[in-house]
C-alpha cells in the first residue's frame, strides 16, 4: 500500500474510532471539575483526537517527536495544578523536595509559602506510590476511583487543550512572561507556587516549565499510544520542561526520559483520575 494511501486509512481509522460511542463510564456526576479529600483539584478532560508531536518539516521536526494522530476514546481528570509539597507529605509523610524549608534550597524560598510549591526531587515510583496510596483510601476506593500517572498521549492532549492547529505552547508560540523557565527576564531560578501563571484553555496550571512531570510510559523514540508506550524499557517518560529549562524544552511536544529511580529539583508529577 503507498505510504500515503497507508497514513490516510489510519487517520480515517482514528476518527471513525473517536465517534464511536465509548464503553460506559460515569464521569458526569463527578462534575466539570472534582476537588479530592487532600485539596487535589482535577480539571475533565474531554475524549477527543489530536496530532500529537510537531509537524514532520521545519525546525520542530524531530525523530524523538514524530507527529501521529492519537484518539484519546474516553474523557479523564487530571490534576489543574502539579501536586504540592503539602499535598504530597499528608499522603505519604515526608516531603523530600529541594526547595523547602528543611533542606539545601531553603534559602531560595524565604517568605514563600513552600507547601503550595510543586513537590520534586520525586523519583517515578515515588509518584506511583503515592497514586497508589491515594487510590487505596476506603472512600475512594469504594467509589471506584483510581488515580495514577498520565500516560504521555494524555498529558500532551490535555497540555494543547483543544488546539485547531499546531502551536509550540498552549499559549501560541512564545512562552515569555507565561511560564517558569529558565531563559524569561523574570526566572525565578526555583520552582514556583502552583498557578501562579495563567491556565490553559482547559484550566490546567503549568503544564509548561516549572517541574518537569512524571509519565505512566516507557521512553521509546517511535508513536506513541493513547493508552500507554512500549510494554518495558530503561527509561520513563517526563513531559512539561522546568525552571532550569530553556522554552524550547518546555513545549507541548517536548520530551525528555529519566530512569524511574532518579530524583532531581527539577522533577515533579500531577495525577489523573479515573472514575468506574
Amino acid at each position: 500500500m503507498p505510504r500515503r494511501v497507508a497514513a490516510l486509512v489510519l487517520t480515517t481509522a482514528a476518527a471513525i474510532a473517536c465517534l464511536l460511542p465509548a464503553a460506559p463510564a460515569p464521569l458526569r456526576w463527578l462534575g466539570p471539575e472534582y476537588t479530592n479529600a487532600d485539596g487535589i483539584r482535577l480539571a475533565r478532560i474531554p475524549a477527543g483526537a489530536f496530532w500529537m508531536g510537531p509537524p514532520n518539516d521545519g525546525d520542530e521536526a524531530s525523530p524523538r517527536m514524530p507527529r501521529h494522530r492519537v484518539c484519546i476514546s474516553r474523557p479523564f481528570y487530571i490534576g489543574v495544578h502539579e501536586v504540592t509539597q503539602g499535598q504530597y507529605e499528608r499522603v505519604m509523610g515526608k516531603n523530600p523536595s529541594w526547595f523547602s524549608k528543611g533542606t539545601g534550597g531553603r534559602e531560595r524560598v524565604k517568605g514563600v509559602d513552600a507547601s503550595r510549591l510543586p513537590v520534586e526531587s520525586v523519583s517515578w515510583h515515588d509518584a506511583m506510590e503515592f497514586c497508589a496510596r491515594l487510590s487505596a483510601r476506603p472512600a475512594d476506593r469504594n467509589a471506584g476511583r483510581v488515580y495514577r500517572l498520565p500516560t504521555e498521549a494524555e498529558w500532551e492532549y490535555a497540555c494543547r487543550a483543544g488546539e485547531k492547529e499546531y502551536r509550540r505552547y498552549s499559549f501560541g508560540h512564545s512562552l515569555t512572561g507565561k511560564a517558569n523557565h529558565s531563559c524569561d527576564g523574570a526566572s525565578l531560578s526555583r520552582s514556583a507556587v502552583v498557578g501562579s501563571y495563567a491556565a490553559n484553555a482547559w484550566g490546567l496550571h503549568d503544564m509548561h516549565g516549572n517541574v518537569w512531570e512524571w509519565c505512566e510510559d516507557w521512553y521509546a523514540a517511535g508513536p506513541r499510544r493513547a493508552v500507554g508506550g512500549p510494554a518495558r524499557g530503561e527509561m520513563k517518560v517526563m513531559r512539561g520542561g522546568s525552571w532550569q529549562n530553556h522554552a524550547r524544552l518546555c513545549r507541548s511536544a517536548a520530551r525528555e526520559s529519566m530512569t524511574p529511580t532518579y530524583r532531581g529539583p527539577a522533577c515533579g508529577f500531577r495525577v489523573v483520575l479515573e472514575v468506574g
